[in-house]
């Protein structure tokens, strides 16, 4: 990157829409599985517009022996002079997804820690990272 190209990203919000955890004796562990993706349809250009990315996070698998399932939406402003800003929200999703991983983090923590499995604290950034 260019000395004059400058890059930031600012969280405007983050959405649950589904939490499913619940502590079972006949689950069978499973990797958990990350679908990040752009989470705009048809209203994409209005976003690219507005320098905003919308992102979808559905996060399921299995930890600790409990089954989980969770859809997180966030809203991400992007402030850059870079071109084309397409490609660049393509190269940064790693970046992108950071804010909403965080929080589903938090979230599934919270909830191990309150069966009283253990305290737990899961870095779900960490192993999107080791995925891809």
């Amino acid at each position: 990157m260019d000395k004059g190209n400058s890059v930031t990203f600012a969280l405007e919000n983050i959405s649950l829409n589904k939490i499913h955890f619940e502590l079972t004796d006949n689950f069978s562990y499973g990797d958990l599985e990350f679908n990040i993706e752009l989470g705009y349809k048809e209203d994409e250009a209005e976003y690219l517009e507005k320098k905003l990315v919308s992102l979808r996070a559905h996060i399921v698998g299995g930890m600790e022996g409990a089954p989980v399932d969770i859809l997180l939406f966030s809203v991400i402003r992007v402030s850059t002079n870079e071109q084309p800003y397409k490609k660049l929200v393509e190269e940064s999703m790693g970046e992108l997804a950071k804010p909403i991983l965080n929080k589903a983090s938090n979230l599934i923590s919270n909830l191990y820690s309150e069966v009283g499995v253990m305290p737990t604290v899961i870095d779900l950034y960490q192993l999107y990272s080791q995925q891809k």
